[in-house]
């Protein structure tokens, strides 16, 4: 019998299945649902509470504390940190670390 995985909800606090909340990734300054829960990078859950969903909706300004997000430099936008992928060249010292 496998461990049921518990997330919590990033807008209620509630703790519940991992299978039972919505999950969203950050991509291109925005939030994404992540359907197949398979996306690389920092993923939020929110439950499917009509209240949670519309308030993730409607208060973007606390996505980078939801995605555990840094401001950019010059504070505009967000970065929502590394992936795997974005660890591995940076660590090997890839050009696209070295502008």
């Amino acid at each position: 019998m496998r461990i049921p995985l518990i997330r919590t909800c990033v807008v209620c606090g509630c703790r519940t299945e991992k299978r039972q909340l919505l999950r969203f990734t950050w991509r291109d300054g925005r939030a994404v649902a992540d359907d197949g829960r398979v996306a690389d990078g920092r993923g939020a859950y929110v439950c499917r509470r009509d209240e949670c969903l519309e308030t993730f909706d409607r208060r973007p300004e606390r996505w980078p504390r939801w995605f555990k997000a840094r401001r950019t430099k010059g504070g505009k936008g967000v970065d929502a940190g590394m992936n795997k992928k974005d660890a591995a060249e940076r660590r090997d010292g890839s050009a696209a670390w070295q502008q």
